[in-house]
This record gives C-alpha cells, structure tokens and sequence, in this order.
C-alpha cells in the first residue's frame, strides 16, 4: 500500500456552492466517458490511480452522490442516476461509515485505486478516519474529527 495523506468527507450535498452541482456532474460525465471509451485503462492509470479525485480539479471539492449500502468497510453510491452503483468507497485505517444508510445524499472525495468497466465501478480508497460525516435527511449527524494518518506500507 501506499503512504498517502488525505483528507476524506462526506457531507450534506448542499453543502456545496449552489454553481459546482453542474461542475460536478460535468466533470464526472467526462471521467466517466473516459474510463468507458478506448484507452479507458490508460486513462485510469494515468490520471486517476493513486490520485485524490476529484482533488478540486474543476473547482469540484467532491462528488455529490446517493447512498447504495453501507457496509464495515466500504460505502457504495451511485452518483449518475441515484440507483445505478458506481463509485466504491473502500475505508481503510480506521475510517468508519457510521450514521449514513441508503437513499442519503453525501459528498465524496477519494484516492483512485482500480476500475472495472463491466458492470461499470470506480473503486476509491479512504486511508485515515472520516474528517466528517453528515446525513443529507436533516437528521441528527455524526461527527468525527481526526487527523488523517498514512496508509500502512505493505511487507515487500
């Protein structure tokens, strides 16, 4: 594994700009289509591995997106059309998804780690614990405050 930093939240969806809702979408469409056209896999290794995404590329802080399930370790969400997973969060270090279920709304950022074309999902990786948590139903929220931490480095 990697040692890398970040800073991961998930967080009311109107949390952003009232503006980035159509730069987020825009830039997802485009890694999207990327990923899916020629050269998809060139353009994962290239652009996205390893790489915070979105990283504020475009202005996008995240990716607004539904809540598929929730499990220990990992989040699914669908950020095209609500119902349709294609994003994994997978939660490492000590992350954990508490206080979120299915149909919230949340914002995410991530660490690309792999893609798989067929059935179509984006697999980001979260190292450290959540900077924040927040259920979009205006529902009491969940909270938690850390420092992010490095990724365990893996035996060679």
């Amino acid at each position: 594994m990697r040692g890398v930093a970040l800073a991961f939240c998930l967080v009311f969806a109107h949390a952003q700009p009232p503006d980035s809702g159509a730069r987020d979408r825009s830039l997802w469409n485009t890694i999207k289509r990327s990923l899916l056209a020629p050269g998809g896999d060139d353009f994962f290794e290239q652009n996205l591995k390893n790489a915070l995404v979105p990283g504020g590329s475009d202005g996008v802080r995240g990716f607004r997106a539904t809540v598929i399930s929730v499990r220990q370790s990992s989040i699914v969400l669908s950020v095209s059309d609500g119902k349709t997973p294609d994003v994994t969060i997978q939660l490492n270090s000590g992350a954990h998804p508490s206080g979120l279920a299915a149909g919230d709304t949340v914002l995410f950022e991530g660490v690309g780690e792999r893609f798989q074309r067929e059935p179509f999902m984006l697999t980001l990786e979260i190292y450290g614990q959540a900077g924040f948590i927040e259920k979009a139903k205006g529902t009491a929220s969940v909270a938690h405050h850390a420092t992010t931490t490095p990724a365990p480095q893996a035996p060679s």
